[in-house]
């Protein structure tokens, strides 16, 4: 049960940072667009963004298995209703 809360929780970290990243890659192409930073600065951005997004993919690959959670839901869901 522990391990699979765990998973849960690495999960819904895991897609917070993936919604951060893409927020912080709109906000860097406005930036662009509005001409408030460089091509250069914004490649730069662009491939330090890039890195963080593989990082956290790497991360969410195997450990949060979706399907063991749903399995188990009931048995996650039993506590709150007491």
């Amino acid at each position: 049960m522990e391990t699979i809360l765990a998973g849960f929780a690495e999960f819904d970290n895991n897609l917070r940072a993936s919604r951060t990243v893409r927020h912080e890659s709109q906000e860097l192409i406005r930036l662009r667009t509005q001409g408030m930073i460089t091509d250069d600065e914004f490649m730069a951005q662009k491939r330090i963004l890039n890195e963080r997004r593989v990082a956290i993919d790497e991360t969410s690959s195997g450990d949060a298995d979706l399907g063991e959670i749903q399995k188990h839901l009931a048995e996650i869901a039993a506590p709150l209703r007491h």
